[in-house]
């Protein structure tokens, strides 16, 4: 089964055509793979954004431990930010065929996958007081305010936050608030 989640249309239809046609059944290769054709999903990103949460996104977890995640991104920049550790490659969208064919063979070739969630989707135990701050960031709230809400002071409060950014594998603002604004935050267990 193969996946495709782009707002380019063509870019959809001509990249699943082209895995549909090399990664088929009835390719010898693929028979010879353990376990046979595996399932692949592939998620357009933004270049600004961080990687996709496959872990984490209802729209890409399979039922298939086999489940081959790829980033597709527009343009080879170099990514601030953790990946997923289930995604399993980046194909950029001026790639050839040979090389978008390359990457993904090689990636059905690798033995090991990571089957369990991944720490940085499901990040170590925020605290109730990074949570909390993280709720009032999302709410639009400004540091100044929310210091004011909670009476603590501003130190402290951007103590927290970092913490809470180290935990979330986050290393800039603009990736926190793209993660708040994309609602990750209640998409999280109950961490505490």
């Amino acid at each position: 089964m193969i996946t495709v989640f782009d707002e380019n249309q063509y870019y959809k239809l001509g990249l699943k055509d082209l895995l549909d046609t090399y990664i088929s059944p009835d390719n010898p290769f693929i028979k010879t793979l353990p376990g046979g054709r595996k399932s692949i999903v592939l998620v357009s990103t933004d270049n600004t954004a961080p990687s996709p949460r496959f872990c984490i996104d209802e729209r890409f977890i399979c039922n298939s431990s086999d489940t081959l995640y790829f980033s597709i991104r527009d343009k080879k920049t170099r990514h601030q930010g953790l990946s997923c550790t289930r995604e399993s490659g980046v194909i950029y969208r001026n790639s050839s065929n040979e090389q978008t064919l390359s990457l993904i063979m090689q990636a059905m070739h690798e033995k090991k996958r990571n089957k369990n969630k991944c720490y940085r989707c499901f990040p170590l135990a925020l605290s109730a007081q990074e949570k909390n701050l993280l709720q009032l960031l999302y709410n639009g709230l400004s540091m100044k305010t929310i210091s004011s809400i909670l009476n603590i002071d501003r130190r402290k409060l951007n103590l927290y936050k970092k913490k809470a950014m180290r935990k979330l594998s986050f290393s800039t603002n603009t990736e926190l608030a793209y993660w708040l604004r994309n609602d990750v935050i209640f998409n999280l267990p109950d961490l505490r």
